[in-house]
């Protein structure tokens, strides 16, 4: 049984035979660029197709589109000399043209050919309609090109849809991986938080004096017996309420003074006794009273590695001195950014970890 062979028109024109030509040669020899040489009118030596082969010597090809007369040896000669007269340096010529097969002539042209090689000359080859229609049919996009069938069409589109598909699943996946990466970036970063929004963070305390201060539950009393003192003076001395004379400025500062302090020592006193560190100073923020179980204060500085930069973050008070001041740990990197809320629970009892203990 006979394969099936699709028609393949000649070109009309020409030009449409020369661009013919060059997309065929340039599949055969494998040549990307095939040139046109020229244009109607211009001297061509010969030549109508240059292509460009992987040895170093190039491949001419001259067009003859002859329908109504037959191709003869005297019109090849003369082709033959203007290539040879001319400077191009080719290694074969090739006669492409759309009459059909003449054994006289191919016959001619190989004993040409084989005399010319001898003497160190370009090699001559002439190829007729069927051996272009044949390497037509042996190249996919040529035969795609000039002779498509509804079978090839189909199949073309289909491999087309096919690779349109697998980029487009390429690069959802590609899409997809990228997502999974930040996710589980993500999930790293959300790992150091818990459920409350606080930074996990391993924070450690250390001691301005390797010893306590005083003691809350024997200061307390102290606190109150000032307070009240304080207030007996100011009512006395800084105030025409009880005697009746002008009020002492003495007696009113002094008076205030007391009670304000007083009454800042028993609030100390309450928070240091539900073992909450307490802020020590104003001007140092991060200086602290804690307590312990039995009331024993110390003076101590809690820091902490920053979960997210490294850096050594600092337990203190931030906010306006006039309130309300918010105890967090604050990276000094980046101060807001990564700070956050911290469970001073989750550490030791004050002077538990105290050195020599």
């Amino acid at each position: 049984m006979q394969p099936y062979r699709p028609e393949i028109r000649k070109p009309l024109g020409e030009a449409d035979f020369e661009q013919l030509c060059a997309n065929v040669y340039g599949a055969v020899f494998k040549d990307p660029l095939p040139s046109i040489n020229g244009r109607s009118g211009q001297s061509q030596h010969g030549i109508d197709v240059l292509v460009r082969t992987r040895s170093e010597r190039a491949v001419a090809i001259q067009c003859k589109r002859y329908d109504l007369k037959a191709l003869t040896p005297e019109v090849l000669e003369e082709d033959i000399r203007k290539l040879d007269a001319s400077t191009w340096d080719v290694g074969t010529l090739i006669f492409a043209t759309t009459a059909e097969r003449d054994t006289h002539l191919l016959q001619w042209t190989e004993e040409l050919s084989s005399q010319r090689m001898a003497e160190s000359k370009f090699a001559v080859q002439v190829e007729f309609w069927g051996d272009i229609c044949n390497h037509i049919c042996a190249h996919d996009s040529l035969r795609q090109q000039y002779a498509p069938t509804p079978d090839s069409i189909t199949l073309a589109a289909f491999r087309d849809a096919q690779q349109r598909s697998d980029k487009t699943a390429s690069r959802i996946t590609s899409l997809i991986e990228t997502l999974v990466e930040a996710q589980n970036g993500r999930r790293k970063n959300e790992e150091i938080y818990d459920e409350h929004g606080r930074m996990f963070v391993n924070a450690k305390r250390s001691y301005v004096l390797n010893r306590p201060i005083v003691n809350s539950q024997k200061l307390g009393p102290y606190a109150i017996l000032l307070c009240i003192t304080g207030m007996g003076i100011w009512f006395t001395c800084g105030t025409p309420f009880i005697l009746h004379h002008p009020p002492y400025w003495f007696g009113f500062l002094g008076g205030l003074s007391m009670m304000m302090a007083g009454v800042m020592l028993i609030i100390v006193c309450y928070a240091l006794r539900q073992r909450m560190p307490t802020l020590a100073s104003p001007f140092d923020r991060g200086l602290l009273f804690e307590a312990d179980a039995r009331g024993d204060v110390y003076l101590t500085r809690i820091f902490a590695s920053c979960p997210k930069c490294g850096s050594s973050m600092r337990y203190k008070f931030v906010g306006p001195l006039k309130g309300p001041l918010e105890p967090r740990l604050v990276c000094p990197r980046f101060d807001r950014a990564h700070s956050s809320v911290f469970d001073f629970t989750s550490m030791p009892d004050a002077g538990s970890d105290l050195p020599g203990r």
